[in-house]
């Protein structure tokens, strides 16, 4: 059984405030859309090597992804005392860190693990192949285009 979920429950700390938030996963879409900024690899814990030419376009195409990817966003305040939602943290300098955090957890997340991929590999007993039937075998590291 795959241990795909839909969403993740993130939890982080922000200026003394304590946030979480439930993310999805990319889709093939977001993957096609921020694979260009890719080239250096993504690291552990999410991080991408990149220069800040690229950090800033990718800002522009992370601020088109990033609000179909959060939900239940919570806890988060300003110096009032008032919510901050999702779309202005995306669109605040002041939050770069944060969102620049959120980013890496979605790429890591969107990502099978190695033992997931591991797992997930087919054995040739497992499959059967009749004279009518086409298959296309990929590795399933190939199949993510993030990693």
């Amino acid at each position: 059984m795959s241990n795909f979920t839909p969403t993740v429950k993130y939890e982080t700390d922000f200026d003394d405030d304590h946030i979480v938030m439930e993310l999805s996963r990319l889709k093939r879409k977001g993957i096609l859309k921020i694979s260009p900024f890719l080239a250096g690899g993504v690291q552990d814990y999410g991080t991408i090597k990149m220069s800040f030419e690229d950090q800033a376009q990718m800002a522009t195409v992370m601020a088109e992804i990033l609000p179909e990817h959060i939900r239940n966003f919570e806890g988060l305040k300003d110096a009032d005392g008032n919510s901050i939602n999702i779309d202005t943290v995306i669109d605040e300098a002041y939050f770069r860190d944060l969102v620049g955090e959120i980013m890496g957890v979605l790429f890591r997340i969107s990502k099978p693990s190695e033992n997931e991929v591991k797992n997930s590999e087919r054995k040739p007993e497992d499959s059967s192949k009749s004279d009518n039937t086409a298959t296309t075998e990929q590795s399933p590291a190939s199949a993510v285009a993030i990693g």
